[in-house]
């Protein structure tokens, strides 16, 4: 066997090409891995015929030596690709005895080989590979720190609970040994793997690098890395101060709407904190893409505070509004009087803001619909908010002054400021409105409510008091022989009528 072997290795050494080949094929079939042997067949890697290299490169593939690495390595940065991605699977395959000779060819190398040699750490892993890589890091440029870092993603999927603990002692003692001014690369790479790694202890470090001063790709880094540590954290009264200033920096830059989205402004606006409010409002409104955000927070509140936060912010965006989302906020507008909710307040603003015809529209019709319905109080709610309008038209004052009337009709002989006499005073002296008309046509006034009435608008001066004895002459026609009328027919005698 010895003849034969040493027959075998003189061709690959001198034969011709094809006898090469064979051969070649020849000592992966006998699984020859003898000193001499791999050191024969390494050789042929770096023969300039492609064909001998890919039948050498075979023979390692298949045979495994122990004692291959260092013929791999150089196939690290061969001129062809598939030689590089061949060298790179056989040297995964050899694991733990691997990372040694990787390490130690590092330094001086091109650059494919070293991005090669990250891969193969990144697949082998461990804690040696791992170090290596961090060491890598500290000397790379921002183009292949990228590139590393991006290769170690796949890695830290595919490890346990254990190896993360002992991952992230290894890259936090790592980020704190560097200088950003002379290691800024290295710096930026600590950052992207601390934000892989997703743990809230690294607040303190990346706290660090969020103010102004720093470079900004390094305040970005810094940002988005709390982004991913900080997930369903609170954020800290000192962490505050130090995210403030960034969102009340002049330019709206990438750190701004880093800081906007650690911090969930949203939320911030209904923060008992008034400060944190007004940074987080006055941050918003910087921002054009918060108004459909702000919007859609607002059809789901249910804080008051926090809802009239938002209905003040909104005016200050552009943009039209749809139908659906008013419908939306309609219904919620419709929801918070029913129930008597202060939050109503926010909403109303907002739809007066957005459409004043709409809204006044709803409103009108669903107080006139209660007030036929006999539900008065309601209706109230629905119309009270007219008088706020520019425009409050006479028929829906007329159903608001019916409706208080109706609430309240015991007290209007005894309350000069009664609302329901207000109201029918100002439709009197500024509208052509036929008040008289209406009262007595309006089929949910009994004759007890005109008479109070009557009686309340006779003691008064101009156009009311003669709708006040209009009331008590139709009361005294109507029912002249009950109490109530000549009760009215009395009082008309001592108003002098």
């Amino acid at each position: 066997m010895d003849n034969t072997l040493q027959e075998i290795l003189t061709l690959v050494e001198k034969g011709t090409i094809e006898q090469r080949c064979a051969a070649l094929l020849v000592l992966g079939a006998l699984k020859s891995d003898s000193a001499a042997v791999v050191k024969l067949v390494g050789a042929m890697l770096e023969h300039p015929n492609p064909v001998l290299k890919d039948y050498a490169l075979r023979y390692f593939e298949e045979v495994q030596p122990k004692n291959n690495i260092a013929q791999l390595l150089k196939m690290l940065d061969d001129p062809d690709k598939e030689m590089q991605e061949r060298a790179v699977r056989s040297l995964t395959g050899a694991e733990q005895s691997a990372v040694q000779p990787l390490l130690r060819g590092i330094t001086g190398a091109s650059r494919a080989w070293q991005l090669n040699a990250a891969r193969v750490l990144c697949a082998v892993r461990g804690k040696a590979a791992m170090k290596g890589l961090l060491q890598m890091l500290a000397g790379g440029t921002d183009e292949t720190n990228k590139v590393v870092c991006d290769l170690v993603t796949p890695a830290l999927r595919a490890m346990d609970a254990k190896e993360h603990d002992a991952l992230y002692d290894e890259v936090e003692s790592f980020a704190t040994s560097l200088d950003v001014k002379q290691q800024r690369p290295a710096v930026v790479s600590a950052m992207r793997l601390l934000g892989q790694l997703g743990r809230p202890q690294a607040r303190r470090w990346l706290f660090k690098f969020v103010g102004a001063e720093q470079h900004p790709a390094v305040r970005s880094h810094a940002l988005v890395a709390l982004l991913r540590c900080l997930r369903e954290q609170d954020i800290r009264k000192d962490e505050y101060a130090r995210l403030f200033p960034v969102l009340e920096e002049k330019e709206f830059s990438e750190a701004t709407r880093l800081a906007l989205d650690l911090l969930d402004l949203v939320e911030q606006l209904g923060d008992p904190d008034y400060r944190r409010r007004d940074v987080a409002a006055g941050s918003l409104r910087k921002i054009p893409e918060a108004r459909a955000t702000l919007i859609k927070e607002l059809s789901a509140c249910k804080d008051a505070s926090k809802a009239w936060s938002i209905a003040e912010l909104l005016p200050s965006f552009e943009g039209k509004w749809r139908q659906d989302i008013l419908d939306s906020l309609w219904k919620r507008l419709q929801e918070a009087i029913e129930r008597e909710d202060r939050i109503q307040t926010a909403f109303l603003h907002v739809l007066k803001q957005a459409d004043a015809a709409f809204v006044y529209k709803q409103l009108a019709e669903q107080g006139g619909k209660l007030v036929k319905a006999k539900k008065y109080k309601e209706a109230v709610g629905f119309l009270a908010p007219l008088k706020d309008f520019p425009e409050f038209k006479p028929e829906n004052k007329f159903h608001l002054a019916s409706a208080q009337l109706k609430l309240h009709a015991h007290t209007v002989a005894s309350h000069k400021n009664h609302p329901a006499v207000e109201l029918l005073t100002d439709l009197c002296r500024n509208s052509a409105y036929p008040v008289f008309e209406a009262l007595k046509k309006e089929k949910s006034l009994a004759p007890e409510d005109l008479f109070a009435l009557g009686f309340s608008l006779v003691e008064r001066a101009g156009q009311e008091r003669g709708l006040g004895m209009d009331l008590l002459e139709h009361i005294a026609e109507k029912f002249p022989r009950n109490k109530i009328g000549k009760n009215a027919k009395n009082k008309l005698k001592l108003a002098g009528v």
